[in-house]
Formats: structure tokens, sequence, C-alpha cells
């Protein structure tokens, strides 16, 4: 088995903060300038985030004057004063960009760090991921059952800003059709303690994602590919030469008196390759000078690494019974054949406080379980009709002796002469 990764370049932020988002900022200025003048302007000369714009001139602490601005402006137009109406919606893209860059220190300092709920992904940053991924990866259709949640690029974007590897279930790889479904349900709305202070707050959606097959758990797999793809964490090759190698395993023949690779192997399989990417590497998960990426690397040392390997191997299908090894079916069939022993009929307690007194003390049923006639067994005897030996009231035998010849009435078993 051999794994190969390929140097790329890519477009948009290395991190989650809408700040640094490239995406967040085009998409920004379109909206403050449809004619794409603004967007321009920026871009020409590499102010890329809104970062970058608030550090161009004056700091959010200090702002500058009016005149420094508009020599900022003439500066990047090329040495011409912008008109009024460009100059205003570059103050607002300005003043905007500061305000944002605040916010987000002011997040970091107040968040609480040991949240399990992951960061989001500005909107226009996701979209312009999956359009470059779509480029990049031309002949795979990434819809449907191929598209990754929003909810999942934000589970394994929080992994790339923290550097903490972490296993991503199956259960948890959801789709975007699924997630925009369940968007449309009516959401409840609990109350929470934030930072001392009670708030209104929406539940996370929790998606169900069904892995009861071969085909839902490849789909489901190759969804977290493309998510790690995204990220930058994992190339989208690797990892599903990876899912093949576990969906292999599974339909691989076994040898006589073993089992096929169960489900449950292939997942302890895939638990363990993430368990030894966080134990040996430590270091940090973002692409190094040369475009490498450092997850994608060690997925491929570990992908042939026998603590990895060992989870996949056929496992016995034989049971021991007494000194006898037997296959699990053959056992299976023994067990069928064997003869249940019959439960005894009992009579109900209503039939005991029915039962005549001169018949208390003796058994109501005969051996085969059948219940046997009173009636035959009184002096009055039975008036209904008889057939192989027994009436609509039970077996025509006697209660003490249990012949068919006689009743107790007549009974001598135990009389003297």
């Amino acid at each position: 088995m051999s794994f190969s990764s390929k140097g790329r370049e890519r477009t948009g932020a290395e991190t989650m903060a809408l700040v640094d988002s490239a995406a967040a900022f085009a998409s920004h200025c379109d909206a403050i300038d449809a004619s794409g003048a603004l967007k321009k302007l920026c871009v020409d000369n590499g102010l890329l985030t809104f970062s970058q714009l608030a550090f161009g001139v004056g700091t959010p602490q200090q702002p500058c004057s009016d005149d420094e601005f508009k020599a900022f402006g003439a500066a990047l137009n090329g040495g011409v004063d912008l008109n009024v109406a460009a100059l205003s919606r570059f103050r607002r893209l300005h003043f905007e960009s500061q305000t944002l860059v605040v916010a987000h220190l002011k997040s970091q300092i107040t968040n609480d760090p040991a949240s399990d709920t992951p960061k989001k992904l500005p909107q226009a940053e996701k979209v312009a991921r999956l359009e470059d991924q779509q480029r990049r990866l031309s002949g795979l259709e990434i819809r449907g059952e191929l598209q990754p949640s929003f909810a999942l690029i934000d589970l394994v974007a929080s992994i790339a800003e923290s550097g903490a590897v972490v296993w991503i279930a199956p259960s948890k790889c959801s789709k975007r059709d699924s997630e925009v479904q369940g968007s449309l349900k009516e959401k409840t709305q609990t109350l929470v303690i934030e930072q001392q202070t009670v708030k209104m707050a929406t539940p996370e959606q929790k998606i169900r994602v069904d892995t009861t097959n071969e085909l839902q758990l490849q789909w489901a797999l190759q969804r977290r590919g493309l998510a790690f793809d995204q990220c930058q964490l994992v190339n989208y090759a690797t990892h599903d030469k990876w899912v093949q190698s576990l969906l292999t395993s599974m339909t691989r023949e076994a040898p006589p008196g073993y089992a096929k690779v169960s489900m449950e192997q292939v997942l302890r399989a895939d638990k363990q390759m993430f368990t030894l990417i966080a134990q040996e590497l430590t270091g940090s998960l973002k692409p190094d000078s040369t475009g490498a990426l450092p997850m994608d690397a060690k997925m491929q040392t570990l992908a042939c690494d026998p603590r990895v390997t060992m989870f996949w191997l056929p496992l016995p299908s034989s049971v021991r019974v007494g000194k006898e090894v037997v296959d699990e079916g053959e056992q299976v069939e023994k067990e069928k054949r064997q003869p249940r022993p019959k439960k005894k009929a009992r009579p109900s307690p209503k039939a005991k406080s029915m039962c005549p007194q001169e018949l208390k003390g003796y058994k109501q049923m005969n051996a085969n379980n059948i219940p046997i006639c009173w009636s035959f067994n009184l002096s009055s005897g039975c008036s209904e009709s008889v057939s192989n030996g027994r009436c609509k009231k039970g077996s025509h035998e006697c209660i003490k002796c249990n012949r068919a010849n006689h009743g107790l009435s007549t009974c001598r078993v135990g009389k003297k002469n």
C-alpha cells in the first residue's frame, strides 16, 4: 500500500477568525460597493483581510485624522484623491474592519478555552473553500451524499486552529442536505448562563448520521476526508486511500476457520490511526514552507503500521464446546436439534376451586399433560360424546390409577376384597 501527496496552492485563510478570512473580506467589499471598485482598490494594494486594512492607517485605539485618511486613500489610488462617494465607502470599510478586530480580540479574552463548541467559519469562507476544492478535484462532484455539512467543516477547522488532533467518528460526519432539512424544523430555546449572565440560546443541532451498512459508512468517511482537505490538514487523495483500505479489508475473503473483518474492527483501526497521529504529531498542523501537510505525511506513514493494521486482521470464527471445537453455525444447529423438556401443565386456581370434593388430592393432568374428565370419575358418569378416549372435558381415564376402563368410583386399586 503506497500513499502519495502533492503540493498545492490554495486561496482562503488558514484560521477560523472572520478578521482573517479573505473570502469574507471580498464578500463584504461587494456588499458595500457592487461595482467592485472598492474591492479592486484594496486587493491591488495587498489589503486582503479586515485585519490588514484595520492597521493600514491608524489603530483601533488611536484613529487617524481626516487628512491622514484622505492621504491614505490617495496613496492606494495611485496618488489621485478619491471622490466623495468612493472615500465614504472606503471609510466605512476601514471603520468596520477596526471594529471587527476589536470584537475579535475581546472574544479571545472572554471565551472559555475549555468550551467544546467549535468556533464557526464565516459563511463566505466555507463557500470559497468548497469552490476551490471543486476546481482542484474536478472529477469528483461534491454535492448530495458527498458534501460535508457546515458543522463538520467547523469541527475539522477547530482541529486546524487548536492543533489538537481528535478522532471524528463517522456518526458525526453529516451531510449538508441533512443540515438544510434540519434547519427547517422549529428550534427550541433554553436558558444558559454565560459570563454570569442568563441568556436565551438555541441548542446545537444534532444531526443523526446513519452508518449501518458499508455504503453509508463509505459516504460518511468520504465527507470527513473532504472536510480535512478543505481545512488543509490531509489531502483528499491520502484520506481516500485510507478509506479504501478500510473498506477493502471488510470484503476480503477470510481463511478457513476465520470470520470476515467486521465494521467494528474497521472503526477500531480508524480510531487507532488518529490516536497515533495525536500521540506522534506534537508540532503545528499547518503547512510548512514547502506546502507539505504534517498530518497528511503522518497518515501515510501509519497506514501500514502494525499497530493499526492489527485491528483489521480476521478473527477466529470457532467456539469451544467441551473438548470439541466446532464451527459457530454447526453449534447453532446442534442447539436447535436438542429437544427441550416439556413444561408440566398445572391446573389453574379456578379449576382447583371447582374440583369436586371426592376428586381433590388427585392429579388433574395425565402423563401427557391432558386434563382428566371429572364426570367420568364420578358415580354419575359422563354424558358427553367420546372420541379417541376423550371428550371435550378431558381424557376418560381413572384419576387414581390412570386406566381407561373405569373411573374413580369403580376403581379397585388399593381396595381389599
